[in-house]
């Protein structure tokens, strides 16, 4: 028997990263992406694979992940958003590829929660007095988070030496890929696809109130900074997640 070789990647990239109004923006979506590839990385590690690339021996954001050291010092993407690892031949690779996909997605759903918790829940319940999935915001946030992230890997024997290098595009072929989706309602002022959270518009007037009302109730909630969020600037969920996961 001969080892395994397994191929996986996250996305969307440039879209995900592209849409910023600021400097810091633009580090959030790259980091973040680093960040949720490297829990995959860690995955695969922790499972007993072996990353051949990136090269992530020494990685200060990689060695965090794998040892599960939350207030690690790092603020560098330093890993990229797809890698390549091997695995022995006694291990099952699609296992191991499953254990990358769900630790990804747990990242990722912690993350949401804690942006929920902290500075939107409060808001919500407040100005629509309802909760749970009934909340017309939390039906708006689990919309957008849900399903965002689109995670593709490829795993074979490994076809020695280095035959293996187009395998996950040729994965990415075979995607029934969506047609991008403009979502109703007023638009987010940083992802413009996507509706804002509170789920108002801005019109009639009452309705515009009711909107400055609840972005009003959200940068109290959390005393978040005119920096982190300025009047006016209404965000959908993925949006505020990118602006606020540095706080």
């Amino acid at each position: 028997m001969t080892r395994k070789v397994l191929h996986f990647t996250i996305g969307p990239v440039q879209d995900f990263i592209a849409d910023a109004r600021r400097i810091r923006d633009f580090w959030a979506g790259s980091f973040l992406l680093s960040v949720l590839a490297g829990h995959a990385m860690a995955a695969a590690k922790n499972a007993g694979a072996e990353i051949v690339f990136p090269k992530v021996e020494g990685d200060t954001l990689f060695e965090a992940l794998v040892a599960g050291n939350a207030n690690a010092n790092t603020h560098i993407g330093s890993l990229p958003n797809r890698f390549k690892a091997s695995i022995s031949e006694d291990a099952d690779a699609k296992d191991v590829a499953l254990k990358c996909v769900e630790a990804t997605g747990l990242a990722w759903q912690t993350l949401c929660d804690t942006i929920w918790e902290k500075y939107v829940k409060a808001a919500a319940e407040q100005h629509h007095g309802k909760t749970g999935e009934d909340n017309p915001t939390r039906k708006i946030w689990t919309r957008q988070t849900h399903n965002f992230w689109d995670m593709a890997w490829v795993a074979g024997d490994d076809p020695c030496p280095n035959q293996d290098g187009n395998w996950l595009d040729i994965r990415k072929n075979w995607r029934s890929l969506k047609p991008g989706v403009i979502e109703g309602g007023d638009h987010c002022r940083l992802m413009g696809q996507y509706q804002e959270l509170s789920g108002y518009g801005r019109f009639p007037r009452t309705e515009r109130n009711k909107q400055t009302a609840f972005w009003k109730a959200v940068r109290e909630t959390g005393t978040i900074s005119d920096l982190d969020l300025p009047e006016g600037e209404y965000l959908c969920a993925l949006a505020l997640i990118k602006r606020l996961f540095p706080v």
